[in-house]
Protein backbone atom coordinates (compact mmCIF):
# COMPACT_ATOMS: atom_id res chain seq x y z
CA UNK A 1 0.00 0.00 0.00
CA UNK A 2 2.87 2.34 0.87
CA UNK A 3 4.48 1.61 -2.53
CA UNK A 4 1.19 2.39 -4.30
CA UNK A 5 0.96 5.69 -2.42
CA UNK A 6 4.53 6.65 -3.37
CA UNK A 7 3.88 5.70 -6.99
CA UNK A 8 0.69 7.76 -7.10
CA UNK A 9 2.54 10.69 -5.54
CA UNK A 10 5.30 10.43 -8.15
CA UNK A 11 2.78 10.27 -11.00
CA UNK A 12 0.94 13.28 -9.58
CA UNK A 13 4.17 15.32 -9.49
CA UNK A 14 4.93 14.30 -13.07
CA UNK A 15 1.43 15.26 -14.20
CA UNK A 16 1.63 18.67 -12.50
CA UNK A 17 5.05 19.29 -14.04
CA UNK A 18 3.77 18.44 -17.54
CA UNK A 19 0.67 20.59 -17.10
CA UNK A 20 2.82 23.45 -15.86
CA UNK A 21 4.99 23.23 -18.98
CA UNK A 22 1.89 23.15 -21.18
CA UNK A 23 0.42 26.19 -19.42
CA UNK A 24 3.71 28.11 -19.78
CA UNK A 25 3.93 27.22 -23.48
CA UNK A 26 0.32 28.25 -24.16
CA UNK A 27 0.82 31.52 -22.26
CA UNK A 28 4.03 32.39 -24.14
CA UNK A 29 2.43 31.75 -27.55
CA UNK A 30 -0.70 33.68 -26.57
CA UNK A 31 1.29 36.72 -25.43
CA UNK A 32 3.54 36.58 -28.50
CA UNK A 33 0.50 36.44 -30.79
CA UNK A 34 -1.11 39.45 -29.10
CA UNK A 35 2.11 41.44 -29.49
CA UNK A 36 2.47 40.40 -33.15
CA UNK A 37 -1.14 41.49 -33.61
CA UNK A 38 -0.17 45.12 -32.95
CA UNK A 39 2.45 45.04 -35.75
CA UNK A 40 0.05 46.40 -38.37
CA UNK A 41 -1.03 49.36 -36.25
CA UNK A 42 2.46 50.62 -35.36
CA UNK A 43 3.84 49.77 -38.80
CA UNK A 44 1.16 51.85 -40.53
CA UNK A 45 1.72 54.70 -38.09
CA UNK A 46 5.40 54.85 -39.10
CA UNK A 47 4.60 54.60 -42.82
CA UNK A 48 2.30 57.63 -42.53
CA UNK A 49 5.49 59.73 -42.27
CA UNK A 50 6.44 58.71 -45.82
CA UNK A 51 8.49 55.55 -45.26
CA UNK A 52 7.96 52.66 -47.66
CA UNK A 53 7.54 49.05 -46.53
CA UNK A 54 11.23 48.16 -46.88
CA UNK A 55 12.30 51.19 -44.83
CA UNK A 56 9.76 50.52 -42.09
CA UNK A 57 10.91 46.91 -41.82
CA UNK A 58 14.56 47.98 -41.84
CA UNK A 59 14.06 50.21 -38.79
CA UNK A 60 11.92 47.58 -37.13
CA UNK A 61 14.76 45.03 -37.17
CA UNK A 62 17.68 47.48 -36.86
CA UNK A 63 16.45 49.04 -33.63
CA UNK A 64 15.68 45.53 -32.33
CA UNK A 65 19.28 44.51 -33.05
CA UNK A 66 20.69 47.54 -31.22
CA UNK A 67 18.45 46.97 -28.19
CA UNK A 68 19.37 43.28 -28.03
CA UNK A 69 23.13 43.81 -28.41
CA UNK A 70 23.86 44.44 -24.66
CA UNK A 71 22.14 41.16 -23.75
CA UNK A 72 24.20 39.36 -26.36
CA UNK A 73 27.43 40.71 -24.87
CA UNK A 74 26.46 39.26 -21.49
CA UNK A 75 26.07 35.76 -22.93
CA UNK A 76 28.83 33.18 -23.10
CA UNK A 77 29.51 32.29 -26.72
CA UNK A 78 30.24 28.71 -27.66
CA UNK A 79 31.49 27.46 -31.02
CA UNK A 80 28.57 26.47 -33.23
CA UNK A 81 28.49 23.57 -35.62
CA UNK A 82 28.19 23.91 -39.39
CA UNK A 83 24.67 22.45 -39.14
CA UNK A 84 23.61 25.11 -36.63
CA UNK A 85 25.18 27.89 -38.72
CA UNK A 86 23.33 26.65 -41.81
CA UNK A 87 20.04 26.57 -39.89
CA UNK A 88 20.62 30.13 -38.64
CA UNK A 89 21.21 31.37 -42.20
CA UNK A 90 18.13 29.51 -43.44
CA UNK A 91 15.90 30.81 -40.62
CA UNK A 92 17.04 34.40 -41.20
CA UNK A 93 16.49 34.09 -44.95
CA UNK A 94 12.96 32.67 -44.82
CA UNK A 95 11.87 34.99 -41.99
CA UNK A 96 13.06 38.25 -43.58
CA UNK A 97 11.98 37.28 -47.10
CA UNK A 98 8.59 36.12 -45.81
CA UNK A 99 8.02 39.38 -43.92
CA UNK A 100 8.73 41.33 -47.09
CA UNK A 101 6.60 39.38 -49.55
CA UNK A 102 3.68 39.26 -47.12
CA UNK A 103 3.45 43.05 -47.35
CA UNK A 104 3.74 42.79 -51.14
CA UNK A 105 0.79 40.40 -51.07
CA UNK A 106 -1.23 42.83 -48.95
CA UNK A 107 -0.68 45.55 -51.57
CA UNK A 108 -1.80 43.23 -54.39
CA UNK A 109 -4.76 41.32 -52.92
CA UNK A 110 -5.57 43.04 -49.62
CA UNK A 111 -5.12 42.04 -45.99
CA UNK A 112 -8.08 39.65 -45.91
CA UNK A 113 -7.05 37.18 -48.59
CA UNK A 114 -3.38 37.57 -47.64
CA UNK A 115 -4.20 36.55 -44.07
CA UNK A 116 -6.14 33.47 -45.19
CA UNK A 117 -3.35 32.28 -47.49
CA UNK A 118 -0.57 33.08 -44.98
CA UNK A 119 -2.15 30.86 -42.35
CA UNK A 120 -1.29 27.82 -44.40
CA UNK A 121 1.83 27.73 -42.21
CA UNK A 122 0.34 25.47 -39.47
CA UNK A 123 -0.24 22.84 -42.17
CA UNK A 124 3.35 23.25 -43.37
CA UNK A 125 4.62 22.71 -39.81
CA UNK A 126 2.48 19.57 -39.45
CA UNK A 127 3.70 18.20 -42.79
CA UNK A 128 7.37 18.87 -41.96
CA UNK A 129 7.03 17.25 -38.53
CA UNK A 130 5.41 14.22 -40.17
CA UNK A 131 7.76 13.84 -43.15
CA UNK A 132 11.05 14.76 -41.44
CA UNK A 133 10.58 13.75 -37.81
CA UNK A 134 7.95 11.08 -38.24
CA UNK A 135 5.65 12.88 -35.80
CA UNK A 136 2.04 11.79 -36.11
CA UNK A 137 -0.75 14.31 -35.62
CA UNK A 138 -3.93 13.31 -33.81
CA UNK A 139 -7.47 13.65 -35.09
CA UNK A 140 -7.92 16.51 -32.61
CA UNK A 141 -5.06 18.40 -34.26
CA UNK A 142 -6.62 18.02 -37.72
CA UNK A 143 -10.02 19.10 -36.40
CA UNK A 144 -8.37 22.15 -34.81
CA UNK A 145 -6.70 23.00 -38.13
CA UNK A 146 -10.04 22.70 -39.89
CA UNK A 147 -11.65 25.12 -37.42
CA UNK A 148 -8.68 27.46 -37.79
CA UNK A 149 -9.16 27.78 -41.57
CA UNK A 150 -12.88 28.42 -41.19
CA UNK A 151 -12.27 30.98 -38.45
CA UNK A 152 -9.53 32.81 -40.37
CA UNK A 153 -11.72 32.94 -43.48
CA UNK A 154 -14.55 34.49 -41.47
CA UNK A 155 -12.18 36.96 -39.80
CA UNK A 156 -10.92 38.12 -43.19
CA UNK A 157 -14.45 39.14 -44.27
CA UNK A 158 -13.60 38.65 -47.93
CA UNK A 159 -16.35 39.99 -50.15
CA UNK A 160 -14.78 41.56 -53.22
CA UNK A 161 -11.12 41.38 -54.13
CA UNK A 162 -9.00 41.56 -57.24
CA UNK A 163 -7.48 38.21 -58.11
CA UNK A 164 -3.75 38.63 -58.63
CA UNK A 165 -1.59 35.60 -59.28
CA UNK A 166 1.45 37.46 -58.02
CA UNK A 167 -0.28 38.43 -54.76
CA UNK A 168 -1.57 34.89 -54.17
CA UNK A 169 1.87 33.39 -54.78
CA UNK A 170 3.46 35.94 -52.42
CA UNK A 171 1.00 35.21 -49.61
CA UNK A 172 1.32 31.44 -49.98
CA UNK A 173 5.11 31.63 -50.19
CA UNK A 174 5.18 33.79 -47.08
CA UNK A 175 3.12 31.22 -45.17
CA UNK A 176 5.27 28.34 -46.40
CA UNK A 177 8.44 30.22 -45.43
CA UNK A 178 7.13 31.03 -41.96
CA UNK A 179 6.16 27.39 -41.43
CA UNK A 180 9.69 26.33 -42.40
CA UNK A 181 11.10 28.95 -40.01
CA UNK A 182 9.02 27.63 -37.09
CA UNK A 183 10.02 24.04 -37.87
CA UNK A 184 13.76 24.72 -38.21
CA UNK A 185 13.96 27.07 -35.20
CA UNK A 186 13.27 24.15 -32.88
CA UNK A 187 16.55 22.53 -33.97
CA UNK A 188 18.75 25.56 -33.29
CA UNK A 189 21.41 24.63 -30.75
CA UNK A 190 21.82 28.17 -29.42
CA UNK A 191 20.12 30.22 -26.72
CA UNK A 192 16.82 31.98 -27.29
CA UNK A 193 18.55 35.37 -27.01
CA UNK A 194 21.10 34.46 -29.69
CA UNK A 195 18.44 33.05 -32.02
CA UNK A 196 16.40 36.26 -31.69
CA UNK A 197 19.50 38.39 -32.30
CA UNK A 198 20.46 36.58 -35.50
CA UNK A 199 16.95 36.88 -36.90
CA UNK A 200 16.90 40.63 -36.18
CA UNK A 201 20.37 41.50 -37.49
CA UNK A 202 19.97 39.25 -40.53
CA UNK A 203 16.60 40.81 -41.38
CA UNK A 204 17.95 44.35 -40.96
CA UNK A 205 20.78 43.56 -43.40
CA UNK A 206 18.28 42.05 -45.84
CA UNK A 207 16.15 45.20 -45.89
CA UNK A 208 19.20 47.45 -46.01
CA UNK A 209 20.20 45.69 -49.24
CA UNK A 210 16.68 46.17 -50.62
CA UNK A 211 16.74 49.89 -49.75
CA UNK A 212 20.21 50.36 -51.26
CA UNK A 213 19.19 48.68 -54.51
CA UNK A 214 16.09 50.88 -54.94
CA UNK A 215 15.24 54.56 -55.06
CA UNK A 216 13.89 55.17 -51.58
CA UNK A 217 12.49 58.71 -51.20
CA UNK A 218 13.14 58.76 -47.46
CA UNK A 219 15.28 56.69 -45.10
CA UNK A 220 14.92 58.29 -41.65
CA UNK A 221 11.65 58.83 -39.76
CA UNK A 222 10.97 62.57 -39.58
CA UNK A 223 9.01 63.28 -36.41
CA UNK A 224 9.88 62.34 -32.78
CA UNK A 225 6.59 60.42 -32.61
CA UNK A 226 7.75 58.32 -35.58
CA UNK A 227 10.88 57.33 -33.65
CA UNK A 228 8.76 56.46 -30.62
CA UNK A 229 6.53 54.27 -32.78
CA UNK A 230 9.62 52.66 -34.34
CA UNK A 231 11.00 51.79 -30.89
CA UNK A 232 7.64 50.40 -29.77
CA UNK A 233 7.43 48.41 -33.01
CA UNK A 234 10.90 47.00 -32.38
CA UNK A 235 10.30 46.03 -28.75
CA UNK A 236 6.65 45.02 -28.56
CA UNK A 237 6.12 43.70 -32.11
CA UNK A 238 9.53 42.20 -32.86
CA UNK A 239 11.92 41.45 -30.01
CA UNK A 240 9.45 40.17 -27.43
CA UNK A 241 7.20 38.04 -29.70
CA UNK A 242 10.15 36.41 -31.52
CA UNK A 243 11.81 35.66 -28.16
CA UNK A 244 8.56 34.35 -26.63
CA UNK A 245 7.82 32.03 -29.57
CA UNK A 246 11.33 30.61 -29.53
CA UNK A 247 11.05 30.11 -25.77
CA UNK A 248 7.66 28.43 -26.12
CA UNK A 249 9.30 25.69 -28.19
CA UNK A 250 10.88 24.43 -24.95
CA UNK A 251 7.42 23.65 -23.58
CA UNK A 252 5.10 22.66 -26.44
CA UNK A 253 5.47 21.15 -29.91
CA UNK A 254 5.85 23.31 -33.01
CA UNK A 255 2.59 21.85 -34.33
CA UNK A 256 0.62 23.12 -31.35
CA UNK A 257 2.59 26.37 -31.37
CA UNK A 258 1.72 27.09 -34.99
CA UNK A 259 -2.00 26.43 -34.47
CA UNK A 260 -2.07 28.58 -31.32
CA UNK A 261 -0.50 31.43 -33.31
CA UNK A 262 -3.91 32.06 -34.91
CA UNK A 263 -4.63 34.18 -31.86
CA UNK A 264 -2.64 36.85 -33.75
CA UNK A 265 -5.37 37.87 -36.25
CA UNK A 266 -7.86 37.95 -33.37
CA UNK A 267 -5.56 40.37 -31.53
CA UNK A 268 -5.19 42.46 -34.71
CA UNK A 269 -8.96 42.65 -35.08
CA UNK A 270 -9.57 43.57 -31.43
CA UNK A 271 -6.83 46.22 -31.46
CA UNK A 272 -8.41 47.75 -34.56
CA UNK A 273 -11.80 47.68 -32.83
CA UNK A 274 -10.83 49.17 -29.47
CA UNK A 275 -7.95 51.44 -30.55
CA UNK A 276 -8.94 52.51 -34.07
CA UNK A 277 -12.71 52.19 -33.51
CA UNK A 278 -13.04 49.78 -36.44
CA UNK A 279 -16.27 47.79 -36.69
CA UNK A 280 -16.24 44.03 -36.04
CA UNK A 281 -18.99 42.33 -38.02
CA UNK A 282 -21.13 39.44 -36.81
CA UNK A 283 -19.29 37.16 -39.24
CA UNK A 284 -15.97 38.13 -37.67
CA UNK A 285 -17.25 37.50 -34.14
CA UNK A 286 -18.25 34.01 -35.25
CA UNK A 287 -14.75 33.53 -36.67
CA UNK A 288 -13.22 34.62 -33.34
CA UNK A 289 -15.26 32.06 -31.40
CA UNK A 290 -14.47 29.28 -33.89
CA UNK A 291 -10.73 29.94 -33.52
CA UNK A 292 -11.06 29.98 -29.73
CA UNK A 293 -12.81 26.59 -29.95
CA UNK A 294 -9.82 25.20 -31.87
CA UNK A 295 -7.50 26.47 -29.11
CA UNK A 296 -9.67 24.84 -26.42
CA UNK A 297 -9.60 21.54 -28.35
CA UNK A 298 -5.79 21.60 -28.40
CA UNK A 299 -5.66 22.33 -24.68
CA UNK A 300 -8.03 19.46 -23.92
CA UNK A 301 -5.92 17.13 -26.03
CA UNK A 302 -2.78 18.06 -24.11
CA UNK A 303 -4.54 17.64 -20.77
CA UNK A 304 -5.63 14.13 -21.75
CA UNK A 305 -2.14 13.22 -22.94
CA UNK A 306 -0.53 14.61 -19.79
CA UNK A 307 -2.77 12.68 -17.38
CA UNK A 308 -0.84 9.54 -16.44
CA UNK A 309 -2.67 6.29 -15.82
CA UNK A 310 -2.32 4.68 -12.40
CA UNK A 311 -2.30 0.93 -12.29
Amino acid sequence: MFKSFKRAQKLLKKMLSQKRKSLIGFSLVGLASVLFGSLGYFGLEIMKSGLVVEEMLFWRFSISTILLLPFMLLEKFKPISLKTFSLIVFCVAVYSFGAWIYFLAVVEIGTGLSMVLFFIFPVIVCLLNWSVKGEKSSYTTFISLFFVFIGIFLLASIHVYTVSSFGIICALTSGIGYGAYIFCSESLEISTTQATFWVCIGSSLFFLILISSGNSPQILPRMPTDWVNAIILSILCTLLPIFLLLRAMHYISTTHLSILSVIEPIATLLIGHYVLRELITGQQWIGIWIILISVVLLKLELLLKETPQIG
